[in-house]
């Protein structure tokens, strides 16, 4: 006749009850999660809140409740400005640039990485330099050939600008995708 088999008592050790070290280590992420977040969240209210303040309420008392609530500011940026304009300007660049660092990007990516000819080893070398260099460096040279090209404070610049600043990540990123699809 067998004898039953009896549970293991699996119990933790006593120090292991008064002093969980996981638990511990878990809250005080938390903490420090929680305290990021009010540091990075405070600046933005900050400025949530003075802008519903007179000018000279937000530097007599920059971080006060606005008392009274004012939409001056709004009215002076909506109606005054010509801020819907602007904001269309930049909404139609960053389409056309999104659109543009997208589809180069993913042809040469797709490019670089399916297809294996003289100097693909370079151009990924040259693409990946162009991701480590910064933008200020080209910045006077830039602007000397947006005027010679005449296109100096036009979207266009910006357009192109930006699409070149865009292409070296964008093919770094998916040529990598695409190595591993």
């Amino acid at each position: 006749m067998a004898t039953r088999a009896q549970p293991i008592q699996t119990t933790r050790p006593a120090w292991r009850h008064r002093f969980d070290i996981d638990r511990i280590f878990g809250y005080l992420g938390y903490v420090i999660l929680i305290f990021y977040s009010f540091i990075a969240l405070f600046p933005i209210l900050v400025v949530v809140t003075n802008s519903f303040k007179e000018q000279r309420q937000v530097f007599r008392e920059p971080y006060a409740l606005p008392d009274p609530i004012s939409f001056g500011g709004y009215e002076t940026v909506l109606l005054r400005a010509d801020f819907l304009r602007y904001f269309l300007n930049s909404f139609v660049i960053i389409v056309v640039v999104l659109f543009l660092v997208l589809l180069c990007g993913a042809m040469a990516a797709f490019t670089l990485s399916e297809y294996r000819f003289f100097g693909n080893t370079f151009l990924n070398i040259f693409f990946a330099l162009g991701i480590m260099i910064p933008i200020r460096l080209g910045t006077v040279s830039l602007i000397e050939i947006m005027r010679t090209l005449e296109l100096h404070g036009t979207i266009l610049a910006l357009i192109l600008v930006y699409t070149a600043w865009g292409l070296p990540i964008t093919i770094f990123i998916m040529s990598g995708f695409m190595r591993d699809v």
